[in-house]
Order: C-alpha cells, then sequence, then structure tokens
C-alpha cells in the first residue's frame, strides 16, 4: 500500500474485497493495546468543567490496520460518581456484541474508581470514533478518533488524520438537557451551541469556525501531491457544512464504506457522520501570492431541517455519485430483498400498525443494573421482560430485514416530557449499531401507511448513519448476520437520552453460545 498503490493491501485484500465475509478480513495475528486512564477545558478561550479521556478533546486516537484485534482498558476516573462505558461507533463487533459498550443493553456501567477491558476486531476499515454511550457524557468531552488504516479507492500521498469536527457548550449537558426537552413547550427551545471547534479548536464568538493547517504546495503540476484528511462530527446536535477554501476535493469513503471517488466542493455532515477525504494540494504556480496555507471550515447550516446533500454508493470502482431523490447510479444488484412491508419506528405518533412488532412505537427504557445481554444470554426469552422495554425480536439467519423510520409527529402541548415540535422540525441522523445498513428510500414527504413504495434495490447507499430528513422518512435494510443485543437510535444527544431508542434482539439462541 504505497502512494500509487492505495486500493491494494496485504493477503491478497484490496478496495474491492468484501470486508463483510469474514475470512476475506486480513488475519494481521496483531493485537493493539491501548489504555485510557473532572478536567477543565478551553477549546474556544471559554474554560468550564468537563469530562475527558486521558485530559485532552478530542480523546487520543486509537490505531491500528483492518484485521488487527484491539485491546483496550477503560479505567473510569471520573470524580462525579458518574458509571461509564465506551462505545466504538460503527465497528461492526462481529459475534462480540458484549464488547459494544452500551449501559444497561450489553453491559452494566463500569463503576468509579473501576476498569473494564474491552476486546474487538477491525473487520471494516476506515475512519470513526469512541465516545461515552453512557446518558449524555460524551457532550461533555468523553470522545476520540478511531483510524483504521485499509485500502483506498484512490491515490493520495500523505494521511493527514482527522479533522474532528463538534459543537461545544459553556453549560454542562446534562443540565442543558432538561431546558430542550423537559420544560414545558412555552419554555421549550434547541439548544444551539455557544460555539463550535475543529480538532479541539475555535472562537466563541464567530461560529463560522476555521481552522487552519498546511497543506503544501506542489513544486510542478508531474508532481502533484495529495492529502487525506478524515472527517468526523462528534456534535450533541449540530449537522455542519464543511469546505476548504480554494479547494475541492475527492470523496472515498462514508462512515465505514469505501466508495468510488467523487469530486465535491463541500459536504454536509450529519451527527455520528464520517467522510474521508482527497485534498491536491495547489501548485505555486497556481498560488496568487504563493502563500500554503488555506482556510479549513465549517458553518452551522441556518436551518438543520435539511436532509443529506447526496449520499454515495457502497462498492469502489464500479459505481458512480448517486444524488438523493434523483439519478439512475448502476451498480450490482443487491441480494434478495424482499419487498414486504416493513417494520415501522414511527417518532411519536400515536398510529398503530400492524406491521410493527409490536404494535406502536414505545420509547425504551434503560435497565442500568440488569444489562438486556444478561437476559439474553442466560437463555430468557425476551417474551417474558418488562414490558416497557419493548425490544423487537429478529430470530432469521442471514435474511434482510427492513425498516421504515417516519417523523410522522404530532405535538401534545401539554405533555411536559413529549420532544414536542422540535422533533418533526429538524432532521434527525439514525446510527445503527452492529451493522452498516442499505438505504432503500428516502424523502423528506411524510411517510403514508400501508402505500408501497419503490425500493432501490440496485447497489443502494449502504452506512451507519442516515438522515431522516425533517417530516419525511427513510427506509433501510440490514441482514440479520450478527447475533447480539443492538441498538438503532437518534444520535442527536438530548433525543437519545430522551427515549428516541429502538432496541432488538438478534437471533437470541445463539447468543449464549458466542459467551461461553
Amino acid at each position: 500500500n504505497t502512494a500509487n498503490t492505495r486500493s491494494e493491501w496485504c493477503n491478497n485484500a484490496t478496495i474491492k474485497t468484501d470486508y463483510e465475509i469474514v475470512e476475506l478480513v486480513p488475519n494481521t495475528e496483531k493485537t493493539n493495546y491501548v489504555s485510557f486512564p473532572g478536567n477543565q477545558f478551553c477549546g474556544d478561550g471559554y474554560c468550564r468543567d468537563t469530562m475527558l479521556v486521558n485530559g485532552t478533546f478530542p480523546g487520543p486516537p486509537i490505531r491500528g490496520n483492518w484485521g488487527d484485534w484491539f485491546e483496550i482498558t477503560v479505567i473510569n476516573k471520573l470524580g462525579n460518581c458518574n458509571g461509564t462505558a465506551i462505545h466504538w461507533h460503527g465497528v461492526r463487533q462481529l459475534h462480540t456484541v458484549w464488547e459494544d459498550g452500551v449501559p444497561g443493553v450489553t453491559q452494566c456501567p463500569i463503576a468509579p474508581g473501576q476498569s473494564q477491558t474491552y476486546r474487538w476486531r477491525a473487520t471494516q476499515y476506515g475512519t470513526s470514533w469512541y465516545h461515552s454511550h453512557f446518558s449524555l457524557q460524551y457532550s461533555d468531552g468523553v470522545a476520540g478518533p478511531i483510524i483504521i488504516d485499509g485500502p483506498t479507492s484512490k491515490n493520495y500521498n500523505i494521511d493527514n488524520g482527522p479533522l474532528v469536527l463538534a459543537d461545544w457548550y459553556h453549560d454542562d449537558s446534562f443540565s442543558l438537557y432538561y431546558q430542550e426537552v423537559m420544560a414545558t413547550p412555552s419554555a421549550r427551545f434547541i439548544n444551539t451551541a455557544p460555539s463550535v471547534l475543529i480538532n479541539g479548536q475555535g472562537n466563541f464568538t464567530d461560529k463560522a469556525s476555521t481552522y487552519r493547517t498546511n497543506i503544501n504546495p506542489s513544486q510542478h503540476n508531474d508532481n502533484v501531491t495529495v492529502y487525506k484528511y478524515r472527517i468526523i462530527n462528534m456534535s450533541t446536535l449540530t449537522q455542519f457544512s464543511f469546505w476548504i477554501d480554494g479547494h475541492d476535493f475527492w470523496v472515498v469513503a462514508t462512515d465505514f464504506v469505501p466508495i468510488a471517488p467523487i469530486k465535491r466542493q463541500f459536504l454536509n455532515v450529519a451527527n455520528g457522520q464520517r467522510y474521508d477525504i482527497l485534498i491536491e494540494a495547489k501548485t505555486k504556480e497556481h498560488l496568487e501570492e504563493n502563500h500554503p496555507n488555506f482556510w479549513i471550515k465549517m458553518q452551522i447550516p441556518t436551518s438543520m431541517a435539511f436532509s443529506n446533500s447526496f449520499e454515495v454508493d457502497r462498492r469502489p470502482g464500479t459505481q458512480n455519485l448517486k444524488e438523493v431523490f434523483a439519478g439512475d447510479h448502476g451498480g450490482r444488484e443487491t441480494e434478495s430483498i424482499e419487498q414486504t412491508q416493513p417494520y415501522l419506528w414511527d417518532f411519536g405518533s400515536s398510529h398503530t400498525d400492524s406491521q410493527h412488532p409490536n404494535g406502536s412505537y414505545v420509547s425504551f427504557m434503560i435497565d442500568w443494573g440488569n444489562a438486556t445481554l444478561g437476559l439474553a444470554a442466560d437463555g430468557i426469552s425476551p417474551d417474558t421482560w418488562n414490558p416497557r422495554f419493548v425490544p423487537t425480536v429478529l430470530d432469521t439467519v442471514d435474511k434482510w430485514t427492513v425498516f421504515a423510520i417516519a417523523v410522522n409527529w404530532t405535538a401534545e402541548p401539554n405533555n411536559r416530557v413529549t420532544l414536542g415540535l422540535p422533533v418533526a422540525t429538524r432532521a434527525h441522523p439514525i446510527h445503527l449499531h452492529g451493522h452498516d445498513f442499505v438505504i432503500l428510500a428516502q424523502s423528506s414527504d411524510p411517510f403514508i401507511y400501508g402505500h408501497s413504495y419503490e425500493l432501490d434495490l440496485v447497489n443502494p447507499t449502504r452506512r451507519d448513519v442516515v438522515i431522516v430528513p425533517a417530516n419525511g422518512f427513510v427506509i433501510i435494510a440490514f441482514k440479520t448476520d450478527n447475533p447480539g443485543t443492538w441498538l438503532m437510535h437518534c444520535h442527536i444527544a438530548w433525543h437519545s437520552s430522551a427515549g428516541l431508542v429502538l432496541q432488538w434482539v438478534e437471533r437470541p439462541s445463539e447468543i449464549p453460545g458466542l459467551m461461553d
């Protein structure tokens, strides 16, 4: 894997290797060991108490190669009596569901002064992040980048690492939560952050955050230097528009999915999403003043009610960009996905649909002291669990499961705890644990119950975080190929903490055997 052969990797693996077939993942026989032991942080010039990993935000990067095992010890040294747990965002956790890091679902929280060692294998490659999945801790700083080196669909010279985008608050996130979702409708407001950060740096007087980096000019047109950057949005609430002054760039990966290179001038990046991009440095002949520095910028859109400006296809080399809502993008047929009525996850509607496995949507309740995975591992049938847990049981093997996710929200003005109008009037970034998924349909129009939608079954877009447009819907599908207890949730931290979370138990009879 050199500057001229970025599509190649070790053990005969290449950019076209299907990383979902675990036997094809390079066997590096290598294990990476990492140790994580209230801090103040002043990233935008305003100092506040935070919860940080090893005293920094973002936390230290975790880096290794495709096929490596990672053994990571998390020591809870928080001084506020909080438990904690670390989720490895987007990591498939194939046959290691107990390492997913979700308190109440896959583990109990790590108690203050205690530690836990996570061990998982990187069966995918690309860019992601780790963060606390205990309540709102990641909003107060418990987060950092993950880089899994592997092939890339376009050649480059230098990997400049992550560019972490984040909104940043000056008040404790736990207190802000109540202003966002628990106040009366007349007092409720959307907590727009006072500033934004790139790689932990910003200026709270200017929401158009800028970050200066050295992109050295190429000396000659026949010797162009190409840089790789890894964009990660670690925000609590905010989706960002991202661009680089004076430069187009090539997008080569979305989330943990390699794609055919596509040229763009800017990106809209939702919470939890990642993009790998390549930037071609300007030649000195093209620089008016021979200045090697350019501003990297992001800005909060005037309205966060947008869908992504685009989604992209899964396989590199043979597919092109698919514009949302338009275009024939070609590619291969996806394995048979039955066009049956999908499971329905409807945000807050009182509508009861017979196709929903539980009749209607109920917010999932977390039991911090009795992790769902423990119940499954003990062989206790989900049918006998507390009905407020509302697990969906997916007991088919290697079959496609289709979910329709709709934002047909009706406000309840007299209910103090309803999420209310902000849910309907903004887009929602939905993240899936244990899988990535294909996007079969995406629309800003309201979801119509019983309507037969035309699904995109020709190599549809694949990723692990998707935008549900404001007042609209998406239809996604994933294969039941990873036994475990998994979450699907909104990655706006206020919303997931308020219960905008769905859980299912996948192939429950196989879970005890995995944990023996």
